[in-house]
Parts: structure tokens; sequence; C-alpha cells
């Protein structure tokens, strides 16, 4: 496929354009002035799809913000899960053009953006930036590492990569811990002797002895038995072992990586795993976020469970409105959960095509248990699933206008928004101009049509750019 960005224009990009429908999962770096996007080779981002014109639109990128312009009546493009013929592009934004979404993200100054995603993980927001940069740093420093995340979050991934650093041609052996029976643990860890034991006909390799010269990873490492765990230590400590029944001192060359998504801090509180062990498996620590922390990665996720399940599913399409009802809804079970939802909504949807309301439905227990805590977050996510409308979002939200509008206002502290882009007086401005004409046609009279607002009534940023109708 050929690049998708041409523009040389910025020495010093500004926000990433993240390609989330591609296996390529792309990130193209825009910096300041005027990008033309479509599906013409010369375009400077180049686009998919028949619905794609070869003029599409331009997205500028100013130092008062980020927008979007239609070229023409017939360039088709949705912002989350409404049609739009311009728009400010906030942080996070899902912008639909032809067959590819895009996704808007916003750098830090000086960002490397050269460091490869984590192969296996989908999304490139600013939380799995920075864990791929920390991949990236301890792949090739030959000490002990543990992985701390929810269940689902792609610790296995992260181990892989990891591993994939300094002995990437080496052996690389996965256990997990929790099922591995109890009383078959230290066998399983070190190995046993021919005789050793009831059953044991034939001498066994035992994981650490597999893994000589490799990576050993140990998932769930907080259900190792309290009485394994000397052992594991001293041979951490370069010790060694022996085997059960063993008389041989093996002391394998050996990098430990470990993952739990329990608190091994509360475990040690609570005597059921060793503090002196903990110390030795934490040399270097890696967070996996969960998936409520990268909520503009759902739309590249999704579309990748999607295509990557094209065997076990039938052959459906995520439409604007799916996709934005995807990132307002709560996932404890992660990546897991997500595509569990598909799979239910790819069954059970009556077309080749799965709305809002088709998600929805195959999410419905989960969303009926939760009530969510309206932070700034959450409030610009119910935006954007609302299609922008402030009335709707803030009902969906159950809280008051003003509360809502509050809410957004915070989004500059908490969010991956630079000040310039979203701040008290300019989320007002954006909140009472940029939807505007949505809000206007919701609570206009039946049979009546809002009066359009004249191009000198809409505000103009520093850069002479309309806002958003």
């Amino acid at each position: 496929m050929s690049t998708s960005h041409r523009s040389s224009r910025a020495a010093c990009p500004v926000i990433a354009l993240e390609f989330a429908s591609r296996a390529s999962n792309d990130l193209v770096p825009l910096g300041l002035g005027s990008h033309s996007i479509g599906s013409s080779p010369s375009s400077d981002i180049v686009v998919e799809g028949d619905e794609a014109l070869p003029l599409h639109g331009h997205i500028t990128v100013g130092p008062q913000g980020v927008s979007f312009f239609r070229a023409s009546p017939g360039a088709k493009t949705f912002l989350g899960a409404r049609a739009v013929r311009s728009s400010v592009l906030a942080a996070g934004s899902v912008l639909h053009v032809g067959d590819d979404v895009l996704v808007v993200h916003h750098l830090a100054p000086g960002e490397d953006l050269t460091i490869p995603a984590i192969a296996g993980l989908r999304g490139r927001s600013s939380a799995m930036r920075a864990l791929a940069r920390s991949v990236s740093l301890f792949a090739d420093l030959d000490v002990p590492v543990l992985i701390h995340g929810p269940s689902g979050t792609g610790k296995d991934a992260v181990a892989a990569a990891i591993h994939g650093g300094v002995s990437a041609a080496r052996p690389f052996v996965i256990a997990n811990v929790a099922s591995i029976p109890r009383e078959l643990c230290e066998s399983e860890l070190f190995g046993h002797a021919r005789g050793s034991f009831t059953g044991a006909d034939r001498e066994h390799q035992g994981l650490l002895t597999q893994a000589d010269g490799g990576t050993l990873f140990l998932d769930e490492i907080g259900e190792l038995p309290i009485d394994v765990q000397p052992k594991l230590l001293r041979a951490l400590d370069g010790y060694g072992f022996r085997a059960i029944g063993g008389r041989t001192l093996l002391r394998p060359g050996v990098r430990i990586v470990t993952a739990s998504h329990v608190d091994l801090r509360q475990a040690v509180r609570e005597g059921v795993f060793r503090n002196d062990l903990l110390h030795r498996l934490e040399v270097l620590v890696v967070e996996t976020p969960s998936l409520a922390a990268r909520r503009t990665d759902i739309a590249a996720i999704a579309l990748g469970i999607v295509a990557a399940e094209a065997s076990r599913m039938r052959q459906v399409r995520l439409t604007p409105a799916a996709l934005a009802a995807l990132m307002g809804m709560r996932w404890d079970g992660n990546v897991r959960e997500l595509r569990n939802v598909l799979l239910r909504a790819s069954a059970l949807a009556p077309g080749a095509e799965l709305h809002a309301e088709d998600v929805r439905a195959a999410g419905m227990r989960q969303e009926r248990a939760f009530e969510p805590e309206l932070t700034a977050e959450r409030a610009v996510e119910l935006l954007y699933a609302a299609g922008g409308n402030i009335t709707r979002a803030a009902t969906s939200a159950r809280v008051a206008r003003t509360t809502f509008r509050r809410r957004i206002a915070e989004a500059h502290r908490t969010l991956e928004v630079p000040p310039w882009q979203l701040n008290a007086q300019s989320v007002d401005a954006i909140s009472k101009t940029v939807f505007s004409l949505t809000e206007d046609r919701d609570q206009a009279p039946r049979g009546s049509s809002p009066r359009r607002k004249r191009r000198s009534e809409v505000p103009e940023n520093s850069e002479g750019l309309l806002a958003a109708e």
C-alpha cells in the first residue's frame, strides 16, 4: 500500500492521525498548515473507498486548534455518529472518510513517533504510545520485568515484545501459574528426576531449564504457592536449584518476566506473597492500561476484531453510530469483553451492518449494571456518542446541562487535549456554537426549521476558521 501522507510542510508535528481501519494501524503526523485529504494519490492524506472523493476535504492545523472542512456537498463525512460538513477536531475525535476511520491524537512536544507499536495490540493512544516506549527501552535490558494490569489488556503481548529485544532468537517459554495444579507447581518450574515421586516414570525438565538462554514468562505470578516462592527466589538470586529428587545443582541463564492482575503489595500484606520475591521480580515495572483508560483506541480495536474474527462471525460492517456507541460503553472485561459483544452482535443483527442499537443490545447486561461517574473524560465520550448534542448528552448522563458543561470545561486538565485546544473559554464557545445547529434542530417545533445562522454570526478562531456546523 502506498504511503498515506505526502505533506512535508511542517517540521514539527502537532497532531497525528491514526488509520484505525487498516491492519497496519498507521500513525500519520501532521504539522501546522492545511492538509488535503482524498482518494487522489496527490492528496496529502490518501484515503480509500468508493465514497471517498479525489479531493474530499482539508484538515487544517492552527495555533488555535484543528478543523476539518469538506471540499464539496458530495463529500460524505462523519464525525463520531453525525454527518458533518466542517468540524473542530478535539483529541480522540473519530472521523469517517470513505472506507477509512481516522482517530485524532494530540502529540507531546518532541514526541518520538518512530517507536513501533506493540505487535498484537491495536491502538495508538497516548497511553499505548507510552507503553510502547517503555517496552522498547526495557527490551534491551536483561533484568526481571513485572507487568501489571487488568485481565484482557494484552500482558502476554507485552511480554513477547520485551522478549523480542536482547533474546529474540532464544527460547520464549510461557506458563500461566494459575493453571498449574498446586501440587505440581514445583515440578513444573524446577523439574523432577525419574522415580522422585509416585508417577514420576521419567525425567522432566522444568520451565526454568527449558528457557535457558532465553525468557521465561510467568503469567499470574500472584498464584504461585507460598511454599514454592523461596526456591524461585534463590534461583533468581543466582544460587541455583535442584530438580525434585535430583542431585545436580542447576543454574540456567534465564530472564524472568512476570505478570499479574492483582495487587502484589496487597498480597504481601495478606501473607500470601513474599516481599523479598516481589522486590526481586519488580526491578522494572510495566503497567498495561485498561480499555477504559484508552477509549480512543476502541475504534481501532473493534475494527481489528471484526477483520480478525471473519471466520467465526458473520461479515458485518460497523457503522459510525455503532463505533460511537462502543466508545460510550464500559468495558470491565477490556478487550475480551469487547470481542464477545461484537461476536454476539454480529450473530443477532438482522442485516450486514451493525448499528448503535445492535451493539447496545449485545452489551445490555453490562450497561444495565453500570452507572458511570460523570468525569470529564466520560462527558467528552457522551458528547461524541450524542453527535455533539449537549442536551442529549446531559440527559444520557442524567445531569443538568450546566453540570455537563462544567465537566467538558474540565477536560483539558485530564485528557490528552492541549490547553489551546480545550480551555474553559474555548470549550464553552464550542458548547454554545459548534453544536448549536444540532441543538436548534432538536428543539425546533414540529413542521418548522431553525433559522440558519449567517456566516458572520458564527465565531471564528484566530486562523479565520469557522466553527463546526
